[in-house]
């Protein structure tokens, strides 16, 4: 959903205005300073297992890290960055969260005339990940997946924060799962979430979210791009392809806990769909066959929520526009462009956010329906 920021800060930013960055570097619960960055950017990506990364440009060399407390230390040290803009009529700026994420890598660069340090950070998904199992961990038969997957995570990395609705993204329970030691828990965990047909990341406020795939059909329009003077988008660049497009999904499942075998389908029956069943596509089936599945309700969840994934990328649409921090993953947005025949709503699968006034944002987007 759309990150919440106030309405003087969407009328300010469709006019000519002055951007604002904020990079925090934080310690668990303590403030340890701020970092001014010469250039940086923040992108998120939902077919991604860790779900947004970040790099700053750093140009001063006092923060070149070289013992474990200082700032910009790699793995123990976390930045939360935000970009916002001075809102029009006060003297204030509105600052909208990106993401918090922990120092991977930080590169120096230094010639005889220039000086330059690039801290590359991931979300927090990446920090649960690096906590290796040390002993192989058996989830038990009939726990309700959420508590499975908060119970690993938590086991692993007692300090995450899961949202309050985490516990309640589905009601299926698990059959007998083993994960061994060495496994990645992140990725574990991820993959019990793929099982329900839910969707597992960090939020930009480093909350563990674990929710439905959403249906696109039946989420509200965040956003408007239509032509006209306080139009944002500067260019969009439309793709059409049936690559990784399924309009039929049928998913098998032999758990050997079921003594049959399970059998479910999803099927795009939208007529005013660009990848309907009984359109110029035609019938594409892809068959997922996964031996966690151990009854027909938990193969129907699956098949639905791959249908979900598979249908409306027949388009995808590439937004180039002035950076609105609001935007965020699975959000739906609305684009009129009248020369490219563009004129619907459309998926956010990914985006790119710089902390510099010299780029542009950009959307990767999936259209969901045409128009009727």
């Amino acid at each position: 959903m759309p990150v919440a920021v106030s309405n003087t800060y969407k009328n300010t930013i469709i006019n000519s205005h002055q951007m604002a960055v904020r990079v925090e570097v934080w310690n668990g619960t303590a403030f340890r300073g701020l970092v001014n960055p010469l250039d940086g950017n923040v992108s998120a990506d939902n077919s991604k297992t860790v779900r947004r990364d970040a790099w700053i440009s750093v140009g001063d060399p006092t923060l070149v890290p070289s013992k474990i407390s200082d700032l910009l230390v790699p793995f123990t040290n976390e930045l939360r960055i935000f970009r916002g803009a001075y809102l029009s009529g006060v003297n204030n700026v509105e600052y909208v969260p990106l993401g918090r994420f922990y120092i991977t890598d930080v590169e120096i660069y230094d010639s005889h005339n220039v000086f330059n340090m690039r801290v590359s950070t991931q979300d927090y998904a990446s920090r649960v990940a690096d906590a290796k199992l040390q002993q192989d961990y058996v989830v038990q038969a009939g726990v309700a997946f959420p508590r499975a997957i908060r119970d690993l995570i938590q086991q692993q990395s007692p300090w995450v924060v899961f949202s309050g609705q985490f516990l309640n993204a589905s009601t299926i329970t698990t059959p007998t799962l083993t994960y061994f030691i060495g496994n990645d828990p992140w990725a574990s965990a991820y993959e019990m979430s793929q099982m329900i047909g839910c969707e597992l990341f960090f939020d930009v406020y480093g909350v563990c979210q674990l929710q439905p795939i959403p249906n696109p059909s039946y989420v509200a329009v965040s956003w408007t791009f239509q032509e006209g003077e306080t139009n944002t988008l500067l260019y969009a660049d439309k793709h059409l392809t049936k690559s990784d497009t399924f309009n039929h999904i049928i998913v098998i499942g032999s758990h050997p806990e079921s003594d049959t075998s399970i059998r479910a389908e999803a099927r795009d029956n939208d007529p005013s769909s660009p990848t309907w069943i009984g359109g110029p596509l035609g019938d594409k089936v892809r068959v997922v066959q996964d031996s966690s599945i151990k009854d027909q309700y938990q193969a129907q969840l699956v098949a639905n929520a791959e249908l979900q994934k598979g249908i409306g990328i027949a388009e995808r649409l590439e937004i180039t526009n002035i950076v609105n921090c609001m935007h965020d993953i699975n959000d739906v947005i609305a684009v009129q462009r009248t020369r490219s025949k563009i004129n619907d709503r459309y998926v956010i699968d990914g985006l790119s956010v710089p902390l510099t006034w010299n780029r542009a944002m950009t959307l990767s987007t999936r259209k969901r329906q045409f128009t009727s």
